[in-house]
């Protein structure tokens, strides 16, 4: 009896211990990667034995539902996780929507903990370096929160981005459990994906610096602005460089309507008016992705702002935030890129060939459906897939991804980062009801190059 308790006692003493150091040391990871790993087996276990069932929407439903709940419960990087899967949710099944609420807001963090980061960051207090600061922040988001205050002695309103304090503790946990997420969904699906990790790993790590971010925010409008057509349709938040820090950044304040709020822009502005705009937003990352290369990557729905044009408020002007994420394309892929589209639009297949063997793909039909996005062909009078199609259709798109990235050393690490932008460009075109054709868009900037 005495060795039983005994043994309780240091089993209870052992699992104290641990809960201490992995809340105040791991920022929680060790218990969130379990979490992950519980939801990942789950969701395994439903598409590998359930599918077979044909009640594909229950189980789409069921999935969609573990990962979401997962990635709130999680918060911290798993709120980005589950925005990249937001980022593609108009080519998901509809039960797999609901990612979408993760542009909106994240859980944030008690105002003490903020004032605490900003102490550490400065080494001053919150109100000796900014008036007016809002307790309750005005957005969250995956890593940071923003928070309204006005410039030490000044009335010009601010916007101080402050990361959440457990992100920097939560970081590597975070994507060593990604990681395993990865090489779990490699393994029991029999697809090569790890082959994007170290790429992805690294820019996701570049995210956490805000001076990163700052000078990334500055690029962009320097490129922006060498573009006539861009003049006043498109801005870029000032930085306030002797306020930023790698863990805070300080930007003027804009007032706008989130993109997300479709109703209300559109009521606003007119059809033409947002036609204009979805526009002017395709050709704002054309120009970064045939021109540039220089590309922002997470230009979701919650990174872009709809306002009055400052010098003319009759029209709408886009303003882009959130600049933590981009990528740098060689001058080399720039030129492979650009002759993609070209020989595409031209249907020119042995110089697509050319291009894309070159990459080591052999499977020319599934690159053009990937650069292109084109969707499988569908019931012409229902305009939906039957159920034997849908197992058709992914049984094919199996095989022929699996050729795809037999030779996964060869491609381009851009265009992970590169297929993510046009996901979210696509995704916010169709948010608007799909105004203008982005794929001749597309076509006509990369020719025009």
């Amino acid at each position: 009896m005495n060795r039983g308790f005994r043994n309780f006692g240091l089993g209870a003493t052992a699992a104290t211990a641990t809960y201490f150091i992995d809340s105040e040391y791991f920022g929680s990871g060790i218990r969130r990667s379990l979490l992950t790993a519980s939801t990942v087996i789950r969701v395994a276990i439903l598409y590998k034995f359930e599918w077979s069932t044909g009640d594909f929407e229950a189980v789409h439903s069921k999935a969609a539902r573990l990962v979401f709940d997962s990635c709130v419960a999680n918060s911290g990087l798993y709120i980005k996780f589950g925005q990249q899967i937001a980022s593609i949710a108009s080519v998901l099944p509809p039960e797999w929507q609901r990612f979408k609420q993760l542009y909106d807001d994240a859980p944030p963090v008690p105002f003490k903990d903020i004032a605490r980061q900003i102490k550490r960051e400065f080494g001053k207090d919150v109100h000796d370096l900014f008036d007016n600061f809002e307790e309750s922040p005005r957005a969250s988001a995956s890593i940071a929160q923003v928070h309204r205050a006005t410039l030490k002695g000044t009335s010009i309103p601010v916007a101080v981005k402050v990361q959440k304090p457990e992100v920097i503790k939560q970081v590597e946990t975070d994507l060593l459990a990604f990681s395993l997420v990865l090489h779990t969904v490699e393994r029991v699906f029999d697809l090569k994906l790890t082959w994007m990790l170290p790429t992805i790993l690294s820019h996701l790590r570049q995210e956490l610096d805000f001076v990163n971010e700052a000078k990334n925010s500055e690029k962009c409008i320097n490129s922006f602005n060498e573009i006539p057509e861009f003049k006043d349709k498109v801005h870029v938040p000032t930085v306030y460089w002797d306020l930023t820090t790698p863990r805070v950044m300080t930007t003027e304040w804009i007032d706008g309507t989130a993109f997300t709020h479709t109703e209300e822009i559109s009521k606003r502005w007119g059809q033409d008016k947002v036609t204009t705009m979805v526009s002017t937003l395709v050709d704002l990352f054309n120009d970064q992705i045939f021109r540039t290369g220089f590309v922002h990557c997470d230009p979701h729905p919650g990174n872009l702002l709809i306002r009055p044009t400052p010098n003319n408020p009759k029209f709408p002007q886009i303003v882009v935030l959130d600049h933590g994420l981009y990528t740098q394309c060689s001058e080399s892929f720039l030129t492979e890129y650009r002759d993609l589209w070209v020989n595409l639009f031209s249907h020119d297949i042995e110089k697509v060939e050319a291009v894309v063997n070159k990459w080591g793909i052999r499977d020319v039909q599934l690159i053009a459906m990937d650069v292109l996005q084109a969707p499988p062909e569908r019931d012409p009078i229902t305009g939906k897939l039957s159920q034997e199609q849908k197992l058709d259709v992914q049984r094919k798109m199996k095989e022929r991804l699996q050729q795809y990235l037999t030779n996964s050393d060869s491609i381009p690490r851009e265009l992970i980062f590169i297929g993510r932008n046009l996901n979210i460009i696509r995704s916010n075109n169709k948010l608007y009801g799909s105004p203008v054709n982005r794929i001749n868009l597309m076509g006509a900037y990369a020719i025009k190059m």
